[in-house]
């Protein structure tokens, strides 16, 4: 081999290099030998030893290598942080070292990398070969080394347009070896007090933060000798795990506001104070002062935990096949901290829970041409497979109430007592029934939220025994400031939640990768030729009632007014056919039932459903009535809702409508039905709008989100006279796989030019008013001056460009719409809901990513590097087909996800130079220029029909 070797297909990590069986010359090690992943490492210059005497001819001469000071394998930019290197750093997550490689930065407050100034999703982790999604903890004890790419991104990685951060962690060990590591600035001790007044922190600082790691490694399974020595090992291990404890990650620099404990204890006790002045109460938050609040050091309830884990086992089957398995897992938990509540409210934030963990499997095979003098050009040949499943969910909601919705806003049990209203007609002398009047609310508070029951008992002791004015029903309880069940106490002047205040949110989301992969490489001459392909499955839920904030929305706070108001609508009328006189003998009245508009059951089905347009009567109603023992489902007995317990109200008692709340929605999902149950399959329109359920309901079926993206890529990487060279080309197809508007300003089909004028020819009289001019293009759209009944046509549009009625192009459409707005010349002016017409399947994107790298030396101390690619990246926020956005366009903010988003493109250049200044320091140069196209940006769809939307 003239001295000249090739070794292939190396995971990375520190080895050993023996030469040994030179004829003449003595063996020699070379200890700590670093490969990068995706480099040539060069073991140039080496220089075998003679023996002085005979006798030494087998003694083993032991070299350490050397890093080299610059790159020769430089066409990409960035830089490999190895496991020595990660070990000096005052870091411990590979973010952290990642954004010690130039070109890397990191939002100081969330955390987000991105590299070269491009957006933070443009930037994806990988740890041994996953790509990563969810969080990229690993135990810093696991990590072998970090490599960062900001450019010249080969052509086997894909669906990127930043950078490149892969992290390679450590594999099992031959022999045993283990490590413990602790790290404490303080260790919290909470006292007798439930809101922790009385903790207090013993160590260097106030802020608590506390961590244990330890990992363990090496051999399950050892191969003998016949003698029944231990060889080598068959099957090794190595875990590794971090948990960390931190009682205030983000400590403010002069601390935090509390509430004093005895003004708080007071506040709980005296909520309100009556209006000296007028009607109703004031709440004593209102009149704190400086002298009511205290500094601590940390920030009150913000105490977060992390548990991470990483395994490796690693079987060796053979000396040319391999089997890894692995994994890794990351599990946070804290409180949902916010600067609003931080100073009357902080023991009511909601939590967190989040877990990602991913797991993967991978076979290697490699190929060697061992036969010196061999004629194939083809020295060796490898391939691996690899299978992995990631899974990512997070959790947010009140840590006492969890998933029982309605606890989240019940203050107590009301019962009202209510009694016929009259009005006195003097023409017949007759009080005639006009409805019903409440006269006074009976209240029982509840523990369910004590805090908030404290508000409306004490409203009840300051004016007890005059319920006249003050509660002879639940809006005279809501406008005096005490609260009914769904009411929360108003805010401390617009900033700051009141005591008491629950968290006013629920989410879940879960969200699952499967990935299959595949790479072959073959040694032909100087060159190694690498194959690639990736095959990705994404299923994507979500479910969420009000925000992960727990402040605004229609959180499950709301639920309580919401079943308020479905409960008896249909028996809120009278039936003046039923009335019943009475005659006292000075004057006669006139008592009526209540109307029934419940259709199906004045029907006599008994069933609910039927011709659900005629029917008045709520499902939520419908429901409850079945719930309440002797009270008939199809009959006219009021209920009192409030007076029940919360445990008895389910959230399945609604239907899908009646949570979406014509646009108001209490609920958003997807992959999860309207309750949160899980359901399978994908979105289709037709079903969403169209499709009922066994009760005669809209069942409102919006699917998974399940985007596929497949890659494959050819690279070639050689060296030659030291010039590294890594050409390749890489194809990336990405499918949405949902629907998408056809026309992004038409909900509904419209007619074309070519549709107008086979119109007219049909029938000339009666579209005699059509004139298209020459210009227009048959398949552009016709906009009139009326939508249901047109009579002369305003403008033509073709994508984003508009014409008037001449064919004219104009800038602003503005005078194209008609007296009632834009007015395209609809095929069925009637309709009212969108439907699959005016949607299609999302195009596959296909993307065509040449790579050229290469780097070349001046001399052994200075070399130029230089590098050209195109990157995609396919969109990964705001492109979710979600149907509700097109339900209700014209009753919601009209900000709307583009379910038709294409990939980013990223075209980069860079030109560079390194020298060797001295035995230990180097100096390197380089100057890039980087196009971004494509972005995801909020635009205008100005004139759009139903409306204007963004």
């Amino acid at each position: 081999f003239d001295g000249k070797f090739q070794i292939n297909a190396i995971q990375p990590g520190s080895y050993l290099v023996e030469i040994r069986n030179a004829e003449g010359y003595q063996p020699q090690e070379i200890t700590a030998v670093l490969i990068s992943s995706d480099k040539i490492t060069f073991l140039d210059n080496i220089l075998l030893s003679k023996p002085k005497d005979v006798q030494d001819i087998d003694e083993t001469v032991v070299i350490a290598y050397k890093v080299p000071l610059i790159d020769k394998d430089g066409g990409a930019s960035g830089a490999t942080v190895t496991r020595e290197d990660i070990s000096r750093l005052p870091v411990r997550s590979a973010a952290g070292v990642a954004q010690s490689v130039g070109g890397v930065n990191s939002n100081e407050g969330t955390g987000a990398i991105s590299v070269r100034g491009s957006r933070s999703d443009a930037t994806y982790f990988y740890i041994d070969g996953i790509k990563v999604r969810g969080s990229s903890n690993i135990p810093k004890s696991a990590l072998e080394e970090v490599a960062v790419i900001t450019g010249g991104v080969p052509a086997n990685y894909g669906d990127v347009t930043g950078g490149i951060i892969s992290i390679t962690t450590r594999g099992p060990s031959a022999t045993y070896f283990g490590s413990v590591e602790a790290v404490s600035s303080g260790i919290y001790i909470n006292g007798a007090d439930p809101d922790g007044y009385d903790g207090k922190v013993i160590g260097l600082d106030q802020y608590g933060y506390n961590l244990f790691e330890g990992m363990l490694s090496g051999p399950l399974l050892m191969k003998r000798d016949s003698a029944g020595n231990k060889t080598k090992p068959i099957l090794g291990f190595l875990i590794s795990a971090n948990y960390t404890d931190r009682l205030d990650s983000r400590p403010l620099s002069g601390g935090s506001s509390r509430i004093k404990k005895d003004v708080r204890d007071d506040l709980l006790a005296n909520p309100l104070r009556p209006n000296s002045s007028g009607f109703g109460t004031f709440h004593n938050a209102l009149f704190l002062t400086n002298s009511d609040f205290e500094t601590t050091p940390w920030r009150m309830n913000a105490r977060n935990r992390v548990v991470s884990a990483q395994a490796k086992i690693d079987v060796n089957t053979g000396p040319s096949v391999n089997l890894q398995f692995g994994g890794s897992l990351n599990y946070s938990t804290g409180t949902n901290w916010g600067r609003n509540g931080s100073l009357l409210n902080f023991g009511n934030f909601g939590v967190y829970n989040n877990l990602d963990y991913r797991v993967f499997g991978r076979f290697t095979q490699r190929f060697n041409n061992s036969q010196e003098g061999s004629s194939s050009k083809i020295k060796s040949a490898n391939y691996n497979l690899m299978v992995d499943y990631s899974k990512s969910t997070r959790d947010f909601y009140d840590p006492k109430h969890q998933y029982n919705m309605f606890n989240y806003g019940h203050v107590g049990y009301y019962t009202t007592t209510r009694r016929p209203s009259y009005e006195y007609n003097s023409e017949t002398n007759t009080y005639v029934h006009n409805g019903f009047k409440d006269v006074e609310v009976d209240f029982r508070p509840s523990e369910t939220n004590s805090a908030l029951a404290a508000i409306t008992s004490q409203y009840y002791d300051i004016y007890e025994g005059a319920p006249i004015g003050h509660y002879e029903n639940l809006t005279q309880i809501n406008q005096g400031n005490a609260l009914r069940n769904g009411d929360t106490p108003e805010s401390v002047y617009g900033m700051w939640s009141n005591i008491g205040t629950p968290y006013n949110g629920f989410y879940k989301s879960e969200n699952d990768q499967f990935r299959v992969t595949g790479a072959g490489s073959v040694v032909i001459g100087d060159h190694s030729i690498s194959l690639g392909f990736e095959y990705e499955q994404r299923i994507d839920r979500g479910w969420t009632n009000g925000t992960t904030t727990g402040g605004g929305g229609n959180g499950p706070i709301g639920i309580w007014t919401i079943a308020r108001q479905l409960t008896n609508f249909h028996i809120t009328e009278l039936d003046l056919n039923s009335g019943v006189i009475a005659d006292s003998g000075s004057f006669k009245s006139i008592t009526y039932n209540r109307l029934n508009s419940g259709y199906a059951y004045t029907s006599g089905t008994g069933m609910y459903g039927g011709q659900r347009e005629n029917d008045n009567q709520s499902f939520f109603d419908y429901n409850l009535r079945q719930k309440l023992e002797g009270v008939a489902v199809d009959g006219d007995y009021f209920i009192d809702i409030d007076q029940y317990d919360p445990n008895l109200l389910q959230f399945d008692m609604f239907s899908p409508d009646e949570l979406l709340n014509s646009g108001n929605s209490f609920v958003s999902y997807w992959g999860y039905d309207h309750t949160g149950k899980k359901v399978k399959g994908i979105t289709d329109i037709n079903e969403y709008f169209n499709e009922y359920d066994e009760n005669g309901n809209f069942r409102r079926f919006v699917g998974a989100f399940q985007p596929i993206y497949m890659a494959g890529y050819i690279m070639d990487k050689f060296a030659f006279n030291d010039i590294v060279f890594n050409v390749g080309v890489r194809v990336d197809v990405f499918d949405a796989n949902q629907p998408v508007l056809k026309d992004p300003y038409l909900f509904f089909n419209a007619r074309t030019v070519a549709e107008a004028e086979a119109l007219k020819a049909s029938d000339p009289t009666q579209y005699e008013w059509v004139n298209l001019p020459e210009s227009m293009g048959d398949d552009y759209v016709v906009y009139v001056d009326d939508v249901n009944d047109p009579s002369s046509i305003n403008g033509f549009r073709t994508g984003m460009n508009w014409f008037n009625a001449d064919g004219t192009p104009v800038e602003d459409p503005e005078p194209i719409a008609g007296s009632a707005g834009i007015a395209p010349w609809l095929l069925n002016p009637g309709q009212e809901t969108p439907d699959e017409s005016a949607f299609e399947d999302y195009k596959a994107q296909i993307n065509f990513m040449p790579r050229v790298a290469f780097s070349f030396p001046i001399s052994e101390e200075a070399s130029f590097f230089a590098h050209y690619d195109i990157l995609t990246k396919r969109p990964t926020s705001g492109y979710r087909f979600d149907p509700f956005e097109y339900q209700f366009i014209n009753s919601r903010s009209a900000i709307i996800s583009n379910a038709n988003l294409k990939p980013e493109t990223t075209v980069d250049y860079e030109l560079g130079f390194q020298q060797v200044l001295g035995r230990t320091s180097s100096l390197k140069i380089s100057a890039f220029y980087r196009e971004q196209r494509n972005n995801v940006q909020l635009i205008n769809v100005f004139q759009a029909h139903p409306a204007t939307y963004r």
